[in-house]
């Protein structure tokens, strides 16, 4: 049986409640031939419910993967976006003045603090 047959006999089933056969629309229900449709129409449905979870699944899987790519890509070119500025900085600070080793810390720090703001 297809997805959409599975659903059309559970609304079929659905639409009276489980009573007896003669109570429900079964002449407009894909599974009207059977025998034991009371018994296999669970079957299918649970078939359908694992499908449809398995498929989510792999939807939230294909998500996440994207979503973790986008962040990771979006990070490498933050830092090396940072760097660059960071760069340009030390550069106009040398052109400015020599700097000494002993002045890098305080240059990062002057940094962090124009960034921040």
């Amino acid at each position: 049986m297809t997805d959409n047959e599975i659903i059309k006999a559970l609304e079929c089933c659905g639409s009276n409640g489980w009573g007896e056969k003669d109570e429900r629309p079964c002449d407009k229900c894909p599974m009207q031939d059977c025998e034991d449709c009371e018994v296999e129409l669970p079957d299918y449905a649970l078939g359908l419910v694992n499908r449809q979870k398995e498929r989510i699944e792999e939807l939230e899987k294909s998500e996440l993967s994207k979503a973790m790519t986008f962040n990771s890509d979006t990070i490498k070119r933050c830092s090396a976006e940072a760097i660059r500025e960071f760069s340009k900085y030390l550069i106009d600070k040398a052109e400015t003045n020599i700097i000494n080793i002993s002045d890098l810390p305080d240059l990062v720090a002057e940094f962090m603090k124009t960034e921040d703001k």
